[in-house]
C-alpha cells in the first residue's frame, strides 16, 4: 500500500491529478493490521484510469520483489 500512497501522499495526489478520480484508503472492521480498502470515486473512465495506475504500481513492486528473490537464489546457488 505504501507504494500507492507514496511519500507524504505524493503518489495518491499524482494519480488523482492525472485521472480526476478520488483515491481513499479505509480500514474495514474485518481488515487485519496494515490492510486497507481502496475506494475510488469519480466518473467511470476516471475510476478505471486510477484503478489501472494503482494496479500497475502494485505489479511493478511485485516484479521488483520477484527479481530480487531470483537474484538472491542465483547467488546462493553459485556460492555452493
Amino acid at each position: 500500500m505504501g507504494v500507492v500512497i507514496g511519500k507524504g501522499g505524493d503518489m495518491i495526489k499524482k494519480i488523482q491529478n492525472e485521472t480526476g478520480a478520488r483515491v481513499q484508503f479505509q480500514q474495514g472492521r474485518d481488515d487485519g493490521p496494515g490492510e486497507r480498502r481502496c475506494l475510488l470515486t469519480g466518473k467511470p473512465n476516471q475510476v478505471d484510469q486510477a484503478r489501472r495506475r494503482i494496479e500497475e504500481l502494485i505489479d511493478s513492486v511485485l516484479v521488483s520483489v520477484l527479481l530480487l528473490c531470483y537474484v538472491h537464489v542465483l547467488q546462493n546457488i553459485l556460492c555452493f
